[in-house]
């Protein structure tokens, strides 16, 4: 697949282009801590994208629906505080991926 990166050429105009985000459903779904851990390490990164920073635009509560799910339905609130405390803009996709991966294999290992 061919990636374009968009590109702002001196002296060229500025072209404001629109986006759309469309939710797809992947089919995983996951119940605990442990699957959520395998989903995360293969899911598409988009997903990744969708669940941390779509996500705290369209919820009230600005926060990622991992940290929220985590929280009300796993009941570890201290991992879904280390979730949110994440600088998600200091990492890649992929990046934020390891991270977050790394955070629930520090949880299991409790």
């Amino acid at each position: 697949m061919i990636k374009i990166v968009p590109t702002v050429v001196y002296g060229q105009p500025f072209y404001f282009m629109q986006s759309r985000i469309i939710e797809i459903p992947t089919g995983i779904v996951v119940d605990t801590l442990q699957e959520f851990l395998e989903a995360l390490q293969n899911v598409d990164a988009s997903a990744i994208y969708n669940h941390v920073f779509e996500a705290r635009l369209r919820d009230r509560r600005g926060r990622s629906d991992f940290a929220i799910w985590i929280d009300e339905v796993l009941q570890k609130n201290d991992l879904a505080d280390k979730f949110e405390k994440v600088d998600s803009y200091m990492y890649s996709l992929e990046g934020l991926r390891l991270k977050l991966i790394q955070l629930c294999k520090q949880e299991l290992k409790k």
